[in-house]
């Protein structure tokens, strides 16, 4: 992570971009009050429990992965889906409602309260 800041639900914020194209993520959520450790694509609340998870993982794969490598990509061509364990797959109707979608612009949209737990824009 390059650069963070944490913002109030209270206070507008105005956000400004010099020439560069910029992307943020955005995180809405109250503090839990609990230790959090972080390694890679784990959570927990300790680096014993890290441990923990990686070796579970490495020993079970967290009862099968489908793909043929840890970190599967598709191209940025690719449509939404969802493939389930039994091997079907769908894919969102068009025209689906998505929270995410254009919920926020370069004019600021999106009010405190109003907000998805995870924005990419």
């Amino acid at each position: 992570m390059k650069n963070a800041l944490t913002l109030r639900s209270d206070a507008r914020v105005i956000l400004e971009n010099g020439r560069e194209e910029s992307e943020f993520l955005l995180l809405q959520g109250r503090p839990i009050g609990e230790p959090v450790a972080q390694q890679r694509p784990f959570v927990m609340n300790t680096t014993s429990e890290l441990q923990v998870a990686f070796a579970e993982y490495r020993r079970t794969l967290f009862g099968g992965w489908p793909w043929p490598k840890d970190d599967p990509t598709f191209p940025a061509s690719q449509k939404r889906f969802a493939r389930y364990a039994d091997g079907k797959s769908d894919q969102p109707r068009e025209g689906a409602y998505s929270p995410f979608e254009n919920y926020f612009t370069t004019s600021g949209a999106g009010q405190p309260g109003q907000g998805a737990a995870i924005a990419f824009v």
